[in-house]
């Protein structure tokens, strides 16, 4: 079994108050008094293990929105998300969303795969399959390949399957014989 990788980049900037010390930046200069506090926070870890119920991570890096954290915006992520905070806004992931029990998503949502397993008010687009757990529960209408519900979960919407794209002018083999589809 591989190990994961975690690792936590943490970066804090604290003004020159007569109450703190002073922190030199790199020039040697010292932080402006405007500047109170800045927190930022950097999580990401690797893991190569599937999901539960078999929905394999599309990529090697898992970006994290931890509990207690909120996100207000548009967010793009390149690899897979995990929410088990708030995200307010709407989310494009080239690789899967897992919203963990007790985090909220409010917005709409396009990724390769989605795990609900807390509160998602919007819309979704999923190429791959969506699983709404026994915690989980959907406000919004889905446009999904594969649907898994448990039982015990919460689904309000309109559900529509995916449909393939398929070039009218060229020839489609079905049964082994070739159909050319004519517009009207």
């Amino acid at each position: 079994m591989r190990n994961n990788l975690f690792s936590i980049i943490k970066k804090e900037v604290v003004a020159d108050n007569d109450s703190r010390p002073s922190i030199p930046q790199e020039n040697g200069q010292k932080p402006t008094s405007d500047l109170v506090k800045v927190k930022n926070y950097i999580k990401s870890f690797e893991d190569k293990k599937s999901t539960k119920n078999h929905i394999n991570t599309s990529t090697n890096t898992m970006n994290l929105i931890a509990k207690g954290a909120a996100i207000e915006g548009t967010l793009m992520i390149e690899g897979d998300l995990k929410v088990e905070g708030k995200v307010v806004g709407d989310i494009v992931a080239l690789g899967n969303i897992m919203l963990e029990d007790g985090g909220l998503i409010e917005g709409n949502i396009k990724a390769n795969a989605l795990i609900v397993s807390g509160v998602f008010k919007g819309n979704a687009e999923v190429s791959g399959e969506c699983l709404v757990s026994s915690t989980g529960s959907v406000d919004g209408d889905l446009v999904i390949n594969i649907l898994n519900v448990n039982a015990g979960a919460q689904v309000s919407g309109n559900i529509s399957m995916y449909e393939p794209q398929i070039d009218e002018s060229s020839p489609v083999k079905l049964n082994n014989k070739a159909r050319l589809t004519v517009p009207n």
